[in-house]
């Protein structure tokens, strides 16, 4: 195991994290009945593969949130926070 694996496990333990494969995701998003203009939130995104998988099949209306700030540069930042789901203010 590389030095970077055993660090990013390390810390996904410390925060609970899965990461979801994307072929899992892939999967779950095909199952998906919404329509495609839904607004779709993700509260703990993680690397991204649910929102990826969701962009693969034209889902535009989407939002993630992710407390683990160095997590969050593997994502698309325009449409993840890095900030806790449940203490988001809608109001901002």
């Amino acid at each position: 195991m590389k030095i970077l694996d055993l660090q990013k496990t390390k810390r996904a333990k410390s925060y609970g994290q899965f990461f979801t494969p994307e072929h899992v995701a892939d999967f779950m998003v095909s199952l998906i009945t919404k329509n495609k203009e839904s607004l779709i939130i993700e509260p703990s995104c993680g690397e991204g593969a649910f929102l990826r998988a969701l962009q693969k099949k034209n889902f535009n209306n989407l939002l993630g949130y992710e407390v683990d700030s160095l997590i969050i540069k593997k994502t698309d930042t325009k449409i993840v926070k890095n900030e806790n789901f449940l203490r988001h203010n809608k109001d901002k």
